[in-house]
């Protein structure tokens, strides 16, 4: 059986940051169908560390969040001013990374120097800092604006990379210069956002033991994802025809 080892746990304003990012409603569904999956899977997650006392845990966090949630003043201030529009944002450049991503291992493959420069293993995803979505988007960017001339007959035109370069100028703008600070808030809406991103956290954990227990069962594997918390808009390539 395996050890598991001390969860890292980053300072309260990363907490807070991701708190203030992602809106109740998604962690809560998130949160209780993964909560269900674990009671149902809980022989096979126990050895990764997702056992009874943890998934009970949880559920009080749940409970906690749900709590808190129902009052009117959390309903106003789910999301701080400054990330208001950053959730959405955050999804339509996952999806704009993910196109790229696989755009990318379809059309050069066997060229390894330019296919790691516009692949990565889903940084995006890893633990949902919206400030380090920035940063990737950034470096994917340039990296295909580079590389766009020989990708462009397969999708990677002016109207793609001009999307990208829309997402960055926006997302920029919705994270903005600084992290909301705990200091700043008050009692109440620190308590809710501290909740929330440890919920997040949690779940992020969660989805990566459930990955990990059912490798080899790429079916089961699959219903570990955060489709509430991190949805991925798609977005339309235009390959050319002729």
């Amino acid at each position: 059986m395996l050890r598991p080892v001390t969860v890292y746990e980053p300072p309260d304003a990363v907490v807070v940051a991701l708190g203030s990012a992602y809106p109740t409603p998604g962690l809560l569904a998130c949160g209780r169908r993964l909560l269900a999956r674990a009671r149902d899977d809980a022989q096979a997650l126990a050895p990764f560390g997702l056992d009874a006392a943890a998934a009970d845990e949880t559920e009080e966090r749940l409970d906690g969040l749900e709590r808190m949630w129902s009052g009117a003043r959390a309903k106003k201030h789910d999301l701080s001013l400054q990330m208001s529009e950053a959730a959405e944002l955050m999804a339509q450049a996952r999806g704009w990374l993910a196109t790229l991503r696989l755009l990318a291992g379809v059309n050069l493959a066997a060229d390894t120097p330019a296919l790691d420069r516009l692949w990565s293993a889903e940084p995006e995803r890893l633990e949902g800092y919206p400030r380090d979505l920035v940063a990737e988007l950034e470096k994917r960017l340039k990296a295909a604006q580079e590389l766009a001339p020989r990708l462009v007959d397969v999708g990677l035109d002016r109207n793609f990379l001009g999307r990208g370069r829309k997402l960055l100028n926006q997302l920029r703008t919705a994270v903005g210069p600084r992290d909301l600070r705990p200091e700043d808030l008050d009692l109440e809406l620190r308590r809710l956002y501290l909740r929330k991103g440890t919920v997040y956290l949690t779940l992020k954990r969660w989805s990566r033991i459930g990955k990990l227990a059912f490798v080899a069962e790429p079916r089961r594997a699959a219903g570990w994802d955060l489709r509430e918390v991190e949805p991925l808009r798609r977005l339309p390539l235009r390959p050319r025809t002729s």
